[in-house]
């Protein structure tokens, strides 16, 4: 991408004759640079939240093992308790 533009800066310098053509070239090369730089942004960013809804979910995996054998252990505890007597 950096290539890209660097020839694209490199053609508008050596053609006076086409000036307002390449300006506008290149005006459209750094738009459309700058549109695929936020797609990636906005990739990364939806990636990044789609692991934070992961993690959240396996957070909330992991609250809800705990709390299963929590429960578990509570009721072994109470049943054996109980038949102690």
């Amino acid at each position: 991408m950096l290539l890209l533009l660097l020839s694209l800066l490199l053609l508008l310098l050596l053609s006076s004759s086409f000036y307002y053509y390449n300006t506008a070239t290149a005006t459209a090369a750094v738009a459309s640079s700058s549109c695929y730089f936020y797609y990636y942004y906005y990739y990364y960013y939806y990636y990044y939240y789609y692991y934070y809804y992961y993690y959240y979910y396996y957070y909330y995996y992991y609250y809800y093992y705990y709390y299963n054998n929590n429960y578990y252990y509570y009721y072994y505890y109470y049943y054996n308790y109980y038949d102690n007597y």
